[in-house]
């Protein structure tokens, strides 16, 4: 009878001791699976702050000037030629009697919805 408390008190102790040393593992294993995300996320926010200071660069007045001189882009005003007017047109009381809208919904449309329709004339 005392090796049999003997043989089951060792299986018990082995399988709480198995369990203690499995549970010790995965604690390892999420600790080293914690420590490639925190790396991870420290690269990524490394990248994130040299693209804020490239953003920040690109913008800056001082390196626009600078590309701008060593590409030789000359900025000048555009030519009278390539400009073009824009006139606005109303629409006429035929063509509000053709589409079936009452007087007072076309003033109102008016006033609040501008019209414009775009002409290049070169001549003028």
């Amino acid at each position: 009878m005392n090796l049999k408390n003997f043989i089951i008190y060792a299986i018990i102790i082995t399988i709480v001791c198995i369990g203690y040393v499995n549970q010790q593992l995965e604690i390892f294993k999420i600790s080293y699976k914690l420590r490639e995300k925190e790396k991870s996320l420290s690269e990524i926010v490394d990248h994130h702050q040299i693209l804020l200071y490239n953003n920040t660069c690109l913008k800056a007045p001082q390196y626009l000037s600078y590309m701008l001189k060593v590409n030789a882009l000359d900025l000048t005003w555009p030519d009278t030629e390539s400009v073009g007017e824009v006139k606005i047109v109303r629409k006429e009381k035929t063509q509000i009697a053709k589409s079936g809208l009452t007087i007072w919904k076309s003033i109102f449309s008016d006033l609040v919805i501008p019209k414009a329709q775009a002409a290049f004339d070169k001549g003028k």
